[in-house]
């Protein structure tokens, strides 16, 4: 509820001009009117807040892409100097086909048009993350294209997650682009961290290090505000090095830091994992960020966001508290929508960005079943099986 209501204010009360690359500020009227699809569906969104129906009347806010199945082949030079050598028809290709000149295989991946096309059935959108399981967003040679359209065309501001090996030969487009935030999956705030954590030689922190030291030294040549941030993986083993943890982020100038609970690669709990009874961690983490809190507000601070990490229970099995059904639909290189941000969910059939009112499909309103407020005039189906091992349906108490 926080996130979306940081959202609304800012889509109601923009800061202004807030990009390098934004020379004027758009007008007031301008402004209104490119946000007015947001605002009315907001309203919607306030008028139906109080009940938690399977089946809603607004469009939702938020919209997690998978935007890169790709071959790797020939990308980086397309993304870096963002030379089409397309010709006009081949750039109206859609991901029906995934067919781009600059690729050395017929793959599967979101372009322009596509992701055009998607924003248009999605005219309440307030904010995208452009992520990848499999592939990093920065593999789409037209991802900052996309980027810049959502901005222009509807002033959604848009986060990539990104494994920071491609950061220093994207670094120049990147701190020029309209992208509002980065998020860099260190995993690690140190060799022997990385190493643990990832199963990885720690060679590769010391170059992923590199990408991220040169990434923000471009930031401040160019006076870029572009939010740039870490996520590091936290478990029973390392959660004491949390103020090891901040002192690096800091060091390298970032912008914050967000801590994500130990999961098992198959994203299952393990005795690894952080739990709400585990008092001598929920102890030491509050601390923690009691002190954080406390240097923040200190006069002369410089800003840091600390996102503390999702603490789990050993059964989930009745807990109800992720909203991504009720706000976030998920789109990936096919186009299909899931109400899982996560993509933890094998709930086929998906149904496609294009179906009328998908977000009312039935996936949809089972998983709205499944997380609305228990009554006794409504049986609930059961929690499944992968949202009982889900930060997003932790306890946030």
């Amino acid at each position: 509820m926080g996130k979306l209501l940081s959202a609304i204010l800012n889509a109601l009360f923009p800061s202004g001009q807030s990009k390098r690359d934004r020379p004027q500020a758009a007008s007031a009227v301008g402004h209104w009117l490119s946000r007015m699809p947001q605002l009315l569906n907001m309203l919607r969104y306030t008028l139906n807040a109080l009940q938690q129906s399977e089946v809603l009347d607004y469009d939702p806010f938020y919209l997690h892409i998978t935007p890169a199945e790709v071959h790797p082949l020939a990308i980086s030079q397309a993304i870096t100097s963002k030379v089409r050598a397309a010709s006009d028809s081949d750039q109206t290709e859609i991901a029906e086909t995934g067919e781009h000149p600059l690729r050395s295989e017929t793959t599967q991946a979101v372009n322009l048009q596509s992701f055009t096309f998607l924003l248009e059935q999605l005219p309440g959108i307030l904010a995208i993350d452009f992520t990848g399981q499999v592939h990093d967003p920065l593999m789409n040679p037209e991802l900052l294209d996309m980027v810049e359209h959502a901005y222009r065309s509807s002033r959604v501001e848009s986060t990539v997650y990104t494994d920071g090996f491609r950061l220093k030969e994207f670094a120049d487009v990147l701190v020029s682009s309209s992208l509002h935030s980065l998020v860099i999956r260190m995993v690690g705030h140190k060799p022997s961290a990385y190493s643990r954590l990832t199963g990885k030689p720690p060679q590769e922190f010391l170059a992923l290090l590199e990408n991220v030291k040169a990434l923000v030294q471009r930031r401040g040549e160019v006076r870029s505000q572009l939010a740039i941030e870490i996520s590091l993986c936290m478990d029973i083993h390392n959660f004491q090095e949390l103020p090891e943890m901040i002192t690096f982020a800091k060091y390298l100038g970032l912008d914050g830091l967000r801590l994500e609970n130990y999961l098992t690669p198959d994203s299952m709990k393990s005795d690894r994992s952080l739990y709400r009874h585990h008092n001598r961690v929920v102890h030491f983490l509050r601390q923690a960020e009691q002190v954080h809190h406390q240097e923040q507000a200190q006069k002369d601070a410089i800003p840091f966001t600390l996102k503390m990490p999702s603490l789990l229970d050993a059964d989930m099995s009745a807990h109800r508290y992720c909203r991504d059904a009720f706000n976030t639909v998920s789109v990936d290189a096919h186009l299909n929508v899931s109400a899982c941000s996560r993509h933890a969910l094998a709930c086929e059939p998906f149904g496609k960005i294009w179906d009328e009112d998908f977000f009312n499909n039935a996936m949809y309103q089972w998983l709205r079943n499944v997380y609305s407020a228990p009554s006794p005039s409504k049986q609930s189906f059961p929690v499944p099986s992968a949202c009982q091992n889900c930060p997003k349906n932790a306890n946030p108490h």
